[in-house]
């Protein structure tokens, strides 16, 4: 049974990242996909944003299985906005679910708990075998619980009787801490949907490199996220796990100014029991160059997983030598997010 569903965004770092894993790591995971997000300058074209997604993810998954959640496309709209339809008269979700199908991609669409009566009826009317729920219990007490369960199933649930789907239920409490009991009580609480599987998403991984001192390769967090899961694992039998990898948010705006000679090449580590991050110098004081002894730095180290392991590790590997130069911030995500699933995946493989 698959027991890992990272998050992914569908930018080219981390879908690079997932197209460049092992063959038997694809087969053992199950991404949750995010959408891009439509820009506001774009919103009356806002179909052009999906263009090549069919072409795209089918060049990257393959015959491989993923979930697919569309929410993120409307993030910087401020609203789920029904009245965006295409030139065919599809609202957003059919639009692009349309893509995918037209690749015969193996996707499972996902809905919110709080997804409008429009959108629910968009996805359910798609009529897969497989269908996901976020839960985003990252934004509500527990004292809420009941209630949306009782309203996922009267507005999702009973409207999809008519082919009774298999549903992948994401607890998703985020980087929002938490304990242990009210994650419990969550996991009893939504158990309660039929035909389901429950999927506890969280993460520990800081946001953002801000704690690392220039020219460090140390220790950040601990990965209390997946000891957390192993504990509550214990409890309840069939418990799956996600994590946000180590892009806890989406990348910057392609629009955003960042002066790039101000800035750190930095990558975030992760080992069997912790975040790391390897940080450089600025970039206007040689950081690039300097790069190269943090990667020197982490393969000389006792948590160096191998230039085998993975492709993100091959990288650092071979920019430690000196025969690669890391000049942008898109690669070290791309290397470190690869590295991360690899060993996530292998962990869980070993139990």
């Amino acid at each position: 049974m698959i027991m890992y569903f990272p998050v992914l965004r569908i930018s080219t770092a981390e879908m690079n990242a997932y197209g460049s894993l092992n063959d038997g790591t694809k087969e053992s995971i199950i991404p949750i996909l995010e959408s891009k997000r439509v820009s506001v300058a774009k919103k009356d074209t806002w179909w052009s944003t999906f263009n090549t997604l069919g072409s795209y993810l089918g060049g990257k998954f393959k015959d491989n299985s993923f979930i697919y959640d569309y929410k993120q496309a409307f993030d910087k709209l401020g609203k789920i906005d029904s009245e965006m339809i295409d030139k065919d008269g599809n609202n957003l979700i059919t639009h692009c679910s349309i893509k995918m199908d037209q690749e015969n991609l193996s996707y499972i669409p996902c809905l919110h708990f709080d997804s409008p009566n429009w959108y629910v009826d968009s996805v359910l009317a798609l009529r897969k075998e497989n269908l996901a729920i976020r839960i985003r219990c990252h934004d509500f007490s527990d004292t809420l619980d009941d209630i949306i369960l009782q309203a996922v199933k009267k507005n999702i649930i009973e409207k999809s009787d008519a082919f009774d789907p298999n549903v992948f239920v994401i607890l998703d409490f985020f980087n929002v801490p938490t304990s242990m009991d009210r994650i419990s009580k969550a996991i009893s609480t939504f158990s309660q949907i039929n035909n389901s599987r429950i999927i506890l998403s969280l993460t520990c991984c800081p946001e953002d490199a801000s704690t690392a001192g220039p020219m460090t390769f140390d220790v950040v967090a601990s990965r209390n996220d997946l000891k957390l899961f192993k504990d509550l694992q214990k409890v309840h039998e069939g418990l799956s796990y996600s994590d946000y990898t180590v892009r806890v948010n989406p990348e910057p705006d392609r629009e955003a100014r960042i002066d790039y000679y101000n800035t750190y090449i930095k990558i975030f580590y992760t080992t069997e029991d912790s975040y790391m991050i390897g940080k450089s110098s600025l970039i206007k004081d040689s950081g690039i160059e300097k790069f190269h002894d943090i990667c020197k730095e982490i393969v000389d180290s006792d948590v160096y997983s191998g230039k085998h392991f993975s492709a993100g590790d091959k990288a650092i590997f071979e920019c430690s030598q000196s025969l690669l130069d890391i000049a942008d911030h898109s690669k070290p995500i791309e290397y470190g997010v690869n590295h991360h699933i690899e060993l996530t995946s292998f962990q869980f493989r070993q139990n």
